[in-house]
């Protein structure tokens, strides 16, 4: 599937409007006018209507979140899905603990909304190719509507029981650090992303500059956000999360160290936040 850039931005420029000024109308109108295809369409206009006349449920269940730099480890701690020995991924702690979990992984490359944000990183997913070049000051829209398409699970799981639990690598706070890095304003992150339910706790895995670009070496497909100059930046964003990201707890784990000790530290910690 291609999409053309320049009609991609129009189209989130219109979502941005609608959602920002509750605007269903607006949305309505000039959807029928986007020159792209018509099952994208269709998601990024549902992801949008959800939002606007959003209102959260009563919660009872816990939502946290496994937040970082790139390669801080989040996804090995979070769900392991390369199932390294030695390794209890907090999902498999929760459910030995008796806790219904529901998992979200950021991006979401397996979605549709997913992969778009695939495509604007050069990344081939769901065969989703990106034609020409998508202005930083809109694509950052990508990540919210993937992270938004969760937003009414999210509310129903966590208004289901004190059994339930949300684990997601990277939810908003994410935005929070990295989109200022690349020009986009914090304040207007958090305004388009208001109504998305914010976790309970986040858990920073924090890891030196130097040690992420020593991890990213090994990978052929680095994106845009993953340079020294962002990652630097990002890093200090993290380490001052709890000043700027008003939205749950915010607990810090030195994740430079081994990953059997970084593992036992944030099993520990988890334990501790679910008896709170």
């Amino acid at each position: 599937m291609r999409i053309e850039a320049a009609e991609l931005q129009r189209a989130l420029a219109d979502v941005e409007k609608s959602v920002t000024t509750s605007d269903l109308g607006m949305l309505e109108s000039k959807a029928g006018s986007w020159r792209i295809p018509s099952v994208v369409t269709e998601e990024m206009v549902g992801v949008a209507e959800s939002l606007i006349p959003f209102k959260p449920s009563p919660r009872v269940g816990k939502f946290l979140v496994l937040s970082g730099v790139d390669k801080s480890g989040k996804e090995t701690h979070c769900f392991n899905q390369s199932r390294l020995t030695k390794i209890t991924s907090v999902y498999d702690h929760l459910r030995s603990k008796g806790f219904d979990v529901l998992p979200i992984n950021l991006p979401s490359y397996n979605t549709l909304l997913g992969a778009l944000v695939g495509a604007y990183l050069g990344r081939r997913t769901k065969d989703m190719v990106l034609s020409g070049d998508l202005s930083a000051s809109y694509a950052w829209l990508l990540w919210s509507l993937d992270r938004a398409q969760f937003n009414d699970s999210v509310d129903r799981w966590l208004a289901d029981g004190p059994r339930k639990v949300v684990l997601s690598k990277r939810w908003t706070e994410s935005h929070a650090v990295y989109q200022p890095e690349v020009g986009v304003r914090y304040e207007r992150v958090m305004r388009f992303e208001e109504k998305v339910v914010k976790q309970d706790s986040t858990i920073v895995l924090d890891i030196p500059p130097v040690q992420a670009l020593l991890r990213l070496r090994t990978r052929p497909d680095r994106d845009n956000y993953e340079k020294a100059s962002i990652i630097e930046g990002v890093r200090r964003r993290y380490l001052a999360l709890s000043e700027i990201y008003p939205y749950g707890d915010i607990y810090l784990v030195d994740a430079s160290r081994s990953l059997e000790e970084v593992n036992r530290d944030i099993l520990s910690l988890v334990d501790r936040i679910m008896q709170g």
